[in-house]
Parts: C-alpha cells; structure tokens; sequence
C-alpha cells in the first residue's frame, strides 16, 4: 500500500457528539487497514455541545461558521487527497468487517474510477430499491464533474442525483452484503433543521430542474472520463 489515504469519509455534525464519536470509532474497528483512512468532521461553531465533541478527542475536525451539509461534504472532501470519499451522516454506523477493502475491491474492477457504491443500511426500503443515501465515490469521478457530490442541493437529493449519474453509465454498484447502519434519526434539533418542508421542496425542485438542464452534460462528462 502506497501513503496515500485509501478512504476519507466525510462527516458534518451539530448536536450529536455521542453518535459522532461512535460513528468514527465503528469505522477505524472495522477496517482492514484503519491507518489508510481518514474520517473527518465539520462542526458548528456556535453549536452548544462543542465542548462535548472536543472531549470525545474525534480525530480529524474542522470547525466554522453553520453552512449546508452539502457544502461541507464537498468542502471536507476536497481538502483531503485520498483514492476514493465516502459521505456519511453521523448516525451511521459500519458493521461489515473489512469494508474498504470491499471498497477498494471496486477501483480493482473499474480502474478508471467512474462508478457510485450504495450499501446497505439496515433498511428495508434501502434494499428493495437498492438505494444510495451515502455514496461513495473515487477521485476520478469528482475531477471528471469537478464536484464529489452536486453543490447546488442544501441536504437533500443529492444522493439521488449521484445514483442516478452512475446507473446512466452502468457503474452504479449496490453492495448488498456491506452495511453501514443507519438510525435515521429524525426529532432532535438537529433533524429538525433541515427536515423542513421549505428545505425539502427547494431541494426536490432543484433536483428536476438539474435533471433537466445539466445531467445530459454530466453524463457526458463521465462518459468521457471512462476507459
């Protein structure tokens, strides 16, 4: 293995430094070569359990003003050099022993870096539907868009928007025997920040409006950057 990072999962986090702390800590137990990832947090700084975060010790943070967690997927990604990004929320949790080599099993399969991983996430919607609410994606795919994950949504749509580029190039891979667990929580504060209709509706409205314009282009774009 070069010195590369292999993995860097990105993380924004408000409110929740217990399931942020557990978040990070299932991933480096789980992976076979925890040395060769990075989980890194976005914090608020004007959120009211800061304290609390800093006393858990997180590994890799940044903090600042409050932003759109997409910003800050991306803003997290980019800072980092790594051969393939995961975004997550800090109520996941990975189950699955040896998931990046799982992972990195698929740049052994697709060379060219240009497919979207889903797993499962102990939901049985996710499964049916083969879902994809955190993507993973390899550095090929963010340089042949120039974005990780698409910055025009606020929260929302963006993992459909990623799922629906890869299945248009026959590289949407659903890892059913991976899982990274999902509590989906969805009555603290920090759920009900952005679980508000007016967040909702202006992101599933960009979404069809990005559908409409831009996707036939970034098709393209993938397109061109597969082998």
């Amino acid at each position: 293995m070069d010195k590369e990072t292999n993995i860097t999962i990105c993380c924004p986090s408000r409110g929740r430094p217990d399931l942020a702390k557990r978040m990070e800590q299932s991933a480096y137990d789980t992976a076979k070569w925890p040395d060769k990832i990075k989980v890194k947090f976005y914090l608020n700084d004007d959120d009211p359990t800061l304290d609390q975060y800093k006393k858990h010790n997180l590994r890799d943070v940044d903090i600042g003003p409050d932003r759109s967690t997409v910003m800050s997927w991306n803003v997290l990604a980019e800072s980092e050099h790594s051969k393939m990004y995961k975004m997550v929320g800090d109520d996941a949790e990975f189950i699955t022993p040896a998931w990046d080599l799982i992972f990195l099993d698929q740049m052994l399969q697709h060379p060219d870096g240009i497919f979207a991983i889903g797993t499962a996430t102990g939901k049985k919607h996710g499964m049916e539907h083969q879902t994809c609410p955190h993507p993973t994606i390899a550095r090929q795919w963010r340089d042949a868009l120039g974005y990780f994950w698409p910055p025009q949504f606020h929260h929302w749509c963006l993992d459909s928007y990623t799922k629906d580029l890869a299945v248009a190039v026959d590289r949407y891979i659903f890892l059913e025997d991976v899982m990274i667990k999902v509590k989906k929580i969805t009555q603290d504060s920090t759920a009900k920040r952005i679980r508000t209709s007016s967040i909702q509706l202006r992101d599933e409205w960009l979404y069809n409006k990005t559908k409409e314009c831009f996707f036939p282009d970034d098709v393209k774009r993938l397109r061109k950057a597969m082998q």
